[in-house]
């Protein structure tokens, strides 16, 4: 019985051991270290990128997000049409713009195809002292996307940062409402 109990002893401690080990081990392996976030710098044009094609207005709001005092225009677009009566004449996937106009200058944060989706954004600012940020919200039917775009005053431009991008999901349901 006193073997017994011995070898047991033996294994939890030779168990407990190698497991700690093992943690370590994951905890400096450069294989789980955090990766970078990789960002884009998105820099001023003076050609109006809704030139040239049928854009739809889905939304627009008046902030600073340059930080020069002066309200900018962010504006999300679509090349969805509307009716007659003014609903919207979704495709199973168009183009979308989501443009920052400050004065005669333009900033495309967002310009792409999205196939059986929508985009969405957010504004938020924390205090006086922060930059404002435009968070855009992507959900199409096998991924969900989301990116945070703020102004870096040194650098002339947006700084484009991704928060997350799922691997292929099949989504069921989300209560994310759609444009009307």
């Amino acid at each position: 019985m006193k073997n017994s109990i011995t070898a047991l002893l033996m294994i939890i401690s030779l168990t407990i051991i190698l497991n700690g080990c093992q943690i370590q081990e994951s905890k400096v392996n450069p294989d789980n270290a955090e990766k970078k976030v990789e960002t884009n710098l998105i820099q001023e044009t003076t050609n109006d990128p809704r030139q040239n094609t049928s854009w739809t207005k889905i939304e627009e709001i008046n902030v600073d997000l340059d930080r020069d005092s002066k309200e900018d225009t962010l504006g999300l677009y679509t090349t969805a049409e509307r009716d007659k009566e003014g609903n919207l004449m979704w495709d199973d996937g168009q183009k979308w713009l989501l443009l920052v106009q400050s004065g005669d200058k333009f900033y495309s944060l967002l310009s792409e195809y999205v196939q059986l989706g929508s985009v969405y954004f957010t504004v938020s600012k924390y205090s006086e002292d922060i930059t404002t940020k435009v968070t855009v919200i992507v959900p199409t039917g096998a991924n969900l996307k989301m990116v945070s775009y703020s102004y870096d005053k040194d650098k002339q431009g947006f700084i484009e940062e991704p928060i997350y991008n799922s691997k292929e999901d099949n989504f069921i349901y989300t209560s994310i409402p759609s444009y009307k």
